[in-house]
């Protein structure tokens, strides 16, 4: 008989710890709020608002391109006479042409362009040569690295991505 009662007192005191274990703690009971905590939320607010207008302050202004002639500043075609340097021309009436070294000659890609945020692209409508690489090529890009300098971020022959255009 004592074995049973030490059974059932293990037992009961099991069950209890599972219950307890199993039950949502209880929460404590709701503090009184003060006038400091009330104002918390404000503070809050008040304080992202500021963060906001010094990232608006800090955030850099669009650079605009100036129109004109763009020649590529690679390397390679430093010493090249200027009439076979690659070229970008971008007038003020979006109208864009790009001047690209076949290595039999100069070809030009036609067309307009925009200025999205920081590139520009030459939507191409029109090439004056064919059966050449890049004869297929309907939009060149370019990234502003500022208003007098794009680079080229489309492969062209031998302007490759990366390559410097200068305004001239």
């Amino acid at each position: 008989m004592t074995k049973q009662i030490v059974v059932c007192v293990l037992a009961c005191v099991l069950m209890a710890g599972c219950a307890q274990s199993a039950a949502p703690p209880q929460s404590a009971p709701p503090a009184a709020v003060s006038q400091s905590d009330a104002a918390k939320p404000a503070q809050a607010k008040k304080e992202v608002s500021e963060k906001q207008e010094t990232a608006a302050e800090t955030t850099p202004k669009q650079v605009l391109v100036k129109p004109g002639v763009f020649y590529d500043q690679n390397d390679a075609q430093k010493d090249a006479p200027q009439n076979y340097l690659p070229k970008l021309t971008l007038d003020d009436n979006k109208n864009a042409s790009f001047c690209k070294n076949l290595l039999q000659g100069m070809g030009y890609y036609y067309g307009t362009w925009v200025q999205n945020d920081n590139s520009i692209v030459l939507t191409v409508t029109a090439t004056d040569f064919s059966g050449f690489a890049g004869d297929d090529v309907k939009q060149i890009e370019f990234t502003l690295k500022d208003e007098n300098t794009l680079v080229l971020q489309t492969q062209l022959c031998s302007s490759v991505n990366g390559n410097l255009f200068v305004h001239q």
